[in-house]
Parts: structure tokens; C-alpha cells; sequence
């Protein structure tokens, strides 16, 4: 889960769900 939320600060929260759907 920590992962997830730095990889949502770099980003952008739609490019990890999106991921994550992937």
C-alpha cells in the first residue's frame, strides 16, 4: 500500500488505478 500512494504522489492517481486494472 505504501508503494501505491509515492507511486500516486509521482504520478497521478489514475495512472495507478489504471495499473492496477491492468
Amino acid at each position: 500500500m505504501r508503494r501505491i500512494i509515492d507511486y500516486c504522489r509521482r504520478r497521478g492517481t489514475r495512472l495507478v488505478f489504471g495499473e492496477m486494472l491492468r
